[in-house]
């Protein structure tokens, strides 16, 4: 398998995990949800399904650059405007807690990490 295929699968499989853990946090659990070790609330949970989405649509339709771009983004202001932010909501509405902050600083640097490798199987982008 090339380069290029490696990443189109680990994308996908990075966008089906966003996916799971959304729709997780509605399942009874002790992991993700409004009583979980990772506090969501229905905004983040949706953000989870939507940006999941998005990078399994960006891989289905060949436009994966632009995909994890906008998605490395939303993380990257998510992860400084929680550790920024004096409440345990982001904006005001995302509900976030120290487990969470740090999940998405790691999130942030693998969709990095997936992006830089992503540009550097294709020719162009």
């Amino acid at each position: 398998m090339t380069l290029k295929g490696i990443m189109n699968v680990l994308v996908f499989l990075f966008g089906a995990g966003f996916v799971a853990v959304g729709a997780l946090a509605y399942i009874p659990n002790p992991y993700v949800g409004s009583d979980g070790l990772v506090l969501t609330n229905d905004l983040h949970n949706y953000l989870h399904v939507a940006t999941g989405a998005l990078l399994i649509l960006g891989v289905l339709t060949g436009r994966i650059v632009g995909a994890l771009i906008l998605t490395f983004l939303l993380y990257a202001v998510l992860a400084i405007a929680g550790f920024t932010s004096a409440s345990d909501h982001v904006f005001g509405h995302v509900h976030i807690n120290d487990v969470g902050r740090y999940l998405h600083v790691g999130a942030a640097i693998s969709l990095y990490i997936l992006l830089h490798y992503t540009i550097r199987a294709r020719d162009t982008w």
